[in-house]
């Protein structure tokens, strides 16, 4: 028996996508994935990813966002506690 799949096993039918033509003029990226198709716009990547991925040191001296998706990383300084809730509030 052979491994190999047919290329017509990959052929997907554009019916079962879902539509990406979410806004008017905003950017949206597309993430592939066998069989499923998902649209995103670029500010919600940056609102969610901010979210879950968000490193605080211990002393409050620095908040990093990091976007592993897009491997581009925030940096704010910040000097007290109350600049750091600033900056996690505004996203």
């Amino acid at each position: 028996m052979s491994s190999v799949l047919p290329l017509d096993a990959f052929i997907y039918i554009e019916e079962d996508y879902p539509c990406f033509c979410l806004c008017l003029g905003l950017e949206q990226i597309i993430i592939t994935r066998f069989r499923l198709r998902i649209g995103r716009h670029f500010p919600q990547i940056l609102r969610i990813e901010a979210r879950i991925f968000m490193f605080v040191t211990l002393q409050f001296a620095h908040i990093t966002f990091c976007f592993l998706r897009q491997r581009v990383c925030f940096i704010y300084d910040s000097r007290s506690l109350s600049d750091v809730q600033k900056v996690i509030q505004s996203f």
